[in-house]
């Protein structure tokens, strides 16, 4: 994948707020691809190999599948983070679209990124 910085954020941010909720197993657990056509941050931008799930965002660097994710680790384990951590509550009455915004631009302002993102999610894809 060769996409820059910003347009990881363009992609991503818009897709997660798009899709409403994490991505979750039926049993809670978080998913690179869940049910539903539900993606976690870094599952919008690997595609759908089920064979990742379980992995850190570090083990995927290291496989032959993904090597754009070393070329710039340090942004794409930040990237998770900002989903993660707006995912880790499970509350009712919790609003997890409203909790992925400041994440999301803390990472954007670390990395001098524009946010919020102007740009929707494409239909194919990044």
């Amino acid at each position: 994948m060769n996409l820059t910085r910003q347009q990881v954020l363009d992609y991503v941010y818009p897709a997660l707020v798009a899709q409403g909720g994490p991505s979750r197993s039926p049993n809670g657990l978080c998913l690179y691809n869940g049910p539903e056509g539900t993606h976690c941050a870094i599952g919008w931008l690997i595609g759908s190999h089920t064979a990742v799930e379980g992995s850190s965002v570090c083990d995927l660097a290291m496989t032959v599948l993904f090597p754009w994710l070393l070329a710039d680790l340090q942004f794409y384990r930040q990237l998770q983070a900002a989903h993660d951590t707006a995912s880790d509550r499970r509350d009712s009455d919790y609003n997890w679209v409203q909790a992925l915004e400041p994440n999301f631009n803390r990472l954007a302002s670390h990395f001098n990124l524009d946010f919020p993102p102007t740009v929707g999610v494409p239909a194919d894809g990044p």
